[in-house]
């Protein structure tokens, strides 16, 4: 599974998506779930990491687990795939890092230093 981000009418949305092979057709990927605009998916993740409780049944039924939601996250505050190293390019990331506290804003910033260390 991975992430992949979705450009429509200058927004940006964000779906978790896998590959499967499936007969007739030419494009393999499959939606497993849509977490919604890249800004307010980064504050679902945040709180669903403080409470694992809340994190949707459809996530738990594919076979996603806590690692796996702060490797979205970690990917999604650094701009670089945890797991490939490929960069994840987020534009619009800035307007949801408005409505967070500082602390956390600190722990982005960290982390993305280390990463381009």
């Amino acid at each position: 599974m991975y992430l992949e981000r979705v450009n429509s009418k200058g927004r940006q949305y964000l779906y978790l998506k896998c590959y499967q092979t499936r007969e007739y057709y030419s494009n393999n990927k499959i939606t497993v779930y849509s977490f919604g605009r890249i800004d307010t998916a980064l504050k679902k993740m945040y709180s669903w990491k403080k409470d694992f409780s809340y994190f949707p049944k459809e996530l738990k039924n594919a076979g996603c687990k806590k690692e796996d939601l702060e490797s979205w996250i970690e990917t999604l505050e650094t701009g670089v795939h945890k797991k490939t190293g490929r960069k994840f390019k987020v534009e619009h990331l800035l307007a949801a890092l408005i409505n967070l506290n500082f602390s956390t804003i600190t722990t982005i910033i960290i982390k993305v230093k280390m990463t381009f260390i």
